[in-house]
């Protein structure tokens, strides 16, 4: 699944994946795969293989929920994002302007 506004593709957590990334079985969301070079996802630090855990704090189930909740939460303004990478988690906030996507990460 693509989400093409932020530049990333996502992709489900299987088990595989999982024990690939050393991601703990209390985690779950959905892994960004690649990323586009130039892209806003890029540019806020999101990397390949971080887990995205919820989007404006609804849990990321699957690739194709994580998209809808992403466009729709891009549509209002601002998008919340909670990411594990290496087991610890961060949230990105982004704001969706007239002339494109900003960011910061905290």
């Amino acid at each position: 699944m693509n989400a093409s506004a932020l530049g990333m593709e996502l992709v489900p957590l299987a088990p595989k994946l999982r024990s690939e990334l050393h991601v703990p079985k209390d985690v779950s969301g959905v892994v960004v795969g690649r990323i586009a070079p130039d892209s806003p996802a890029r540019a806020l630090g999101i990397q390949s293989g971080d887990v995205i855990l919820s989007i404006d704090q609804k849990p990321a189930a699957t690739p194709q929920e994580a998209a809808a909740e992403l466009k729709e939460a891009a549509a209002h303004g601002d998008v919340l994002l909670l990411v594990n990478r290496h087991g610890a988690s961060e949230f990105v906030g982004l704001s969706v302007e007239n002339n494109g996507i900003a960011g910061s990460s905290r």
